[in-house]
Formats: C-alpha cells, sequence, structure tokens
C-alpha cells in the first residue's frame, strides 16, 4: 500500500517540483513587486488582481494555474503518461468545477484535459520512436512544435481563466 502511494508520488516529482520552485519564485516576485506600495505605481495591479477574491476563485485560479504548471513540467520534462496523469487531469476539472466554474467549464475543462493527454500521449510515441527506432529531424521538430503548442494551448486557458475571474 505505502509502495504505491511513493510510486505515484514519484511519477509526479517533476510535477512537484516545479509548481514549489514556481510557488516560492511567484511568492518573492510577490513581496518585491508590493514592497513600496503606492497607489500610483506599478504594484497596485499585483494588489489589485490579489484583493477581493473569493474564496471559490481562488481555488479556480490555483487549480487553473496547477494545470499549467503539470503541462509545463511534462513538456520539459517529457513524462511518460500513465493512468495516474489522466486521472490528475480529471481531478483538476472536478475541482473547478465544485470550486464555482459550473457543468459548462466542467465539460470544457474535461475536454481540455483529454486533449491534453491525448497530445501528451502523442509526445510520448514521437519521442520513443525518436529513441528507439531512429532519429529523424522531421520527427524532432513536429515534437518540439508539439511541446510549444501545448505549453501556448494550456497558457490560453489559463489567462482566460484569469480573465473570467477578474
Amino acid at each position: 500500500m505505502i509502495d504505491e502511494l511513493i510510486a505515484g508520488i514519484v511519477l509526479f516529482k517533476n510535477f512537484i517540483l516545479l509548481t514549489l520552485a514556481a510557488g516560492i519564485i511567484g511568492s518573492l516576485l510577490a513581496v518585491i513587486g508590493t514592497r513600496k506600495f503606492s497607489w500610483n505605481g506599478r504594484a497596485r495591479g499585483v494588489y489589485g488582481f490579489l484583493i477581493n477574491r473569493s474564496d471559490r476563485e481562488a481555488v479556480c485560479f490555483a487549480v487553473s494555474l496547477l494545470g499549467f504548471l503539470f503541462v509545463l513540467s511534462s513538456v520539459i520534462c517529457r513524462v511518460e503518461m500513465e493512468l495516474p496523469h489522466l486521472v490528475f487531469l480529471f481531478l483538476l476539472a472536478v475541482a473547478k468545477a465544485v470550486a464555482g466554474g459550473g457543468g459548462r467549464v466542467f465539460l470544457r475543462d474535461l475536454l481540455n484535459s483529454i486533449l491534453i493527454f491525448v497530445a501528451l500521449l502523442v509526445g510520448n510515441v514521437l519521442s520513443g520512436y525518436l529513441r528507439e527506432t531512429r532519429f529523424d529531424l522531421y520527427v524532432a521538430v513536429i515534437l518540439g512544435f508539439l511541446g510549444i503548442f501545448l505549453i501556448v494551448y494550456s497558457a490560453y486557458f489559463l489567462l482566460k481563466d484569469m480573465e473570467e475571474q477578474s
């Protein structure tokens, strides 16, 4: 039982490390950005984004950010996609729906989760082809563009969720 739990955590080690690093860097930037606060300064935008948020909005933003960081870590570290990754993406969609996203947002996030998972699986197949069969420059370029597309696609929906909550 404990071995299965540890094996599941090991599957997400890159995601955990990237999320930890993003949290530390984001906290430091927020502290530095709001250190000299004035209503006419640059820090007003950071402060204004964080203030007057309900708990539901904060959870929705956090879930969206976790989804983006998951895709980013999966693309950068070339994580082999397995069933726990699909379950994680599904749980993110459920968490956002429970936090106040509603049924329409749940369907959108569920569809996006499936598309992202399938695209990451395609990336795994292409990476395996390059590693085990033969290296082909065209396949490597396609794999690179797929990774860039996934990061931009996830960033778009992160920004869309931020806009919907503003």
